[in-house]
């Protein structure tokens, strides 16, 4: 059964602007990541399920295609298994996750010989801080679409 085929959700821009955990949720994640990185498929389970729909948002919105999005995050939970002996916990674990999604995506994209895109919801979401203005003006610049921006107020 595939977890994120049956959750497919239906307005992906929705499930990136969701506020930041609160302090319980942020131990459960810490506790999870840790019974995973011990080897506990079970907790690396939870942390898929916790994450599947905002990681599938991200990557739609980065290829405005269901059906890669849906394999670019599954592509992305299984990058993150295998390297989650590496994630020190320096950051978030959805930061870290998010970070994998995004590189995912830039090389499905690029190997495709595509041009990813931002949307104006995207520009919305990073003023909500949802995802980080550094990261869309550097999005941006590779795109070469900065000016286009530039009349936007981004946080």
């Amino acid at each position: 059964m595939d977890p994120i085929a049956e959750s497919t959700p239906s307005t992906p821009s929705t499930l990136l602007a969701r506020p930041a955990l609160n302090a319980e949720e942020a131990s459960e994640v810490v506790q999870r990541v840790r019974r995973a990185q011990a080897g506990d498929l079970a907790a690396y389970d939870q942390l898929v399920h916790q994450f599947q729909e905002r990681i599938y948002g991200l990557c739609y919105h980065m290829t405005s295609h269901h059906e890669d999005a849906h394999d670019l995050a599954q592509d992305t939970f299984v990058k993150a298994w295998q390297a989650l002996k590496n994630f020190k916990g320096d950051s978030s674990f959805y930061t870290w996750i998010y970070r994998i999604a995004v590189n995912t995506c830039l090389n499905h994209l690029s190997s495709a010989g595509i041009a990813p895109s931002i949307s104006v919801s995207m520009i919305w979401i990073s003023s909500q801080r949802t995802i980080p203005t550094w990261w869309l003006w550097s999005r941006t610049r590779l795109l070469g679409v900065k000016p286009i921006l530039q009349n936007f107020s981004v946080g």
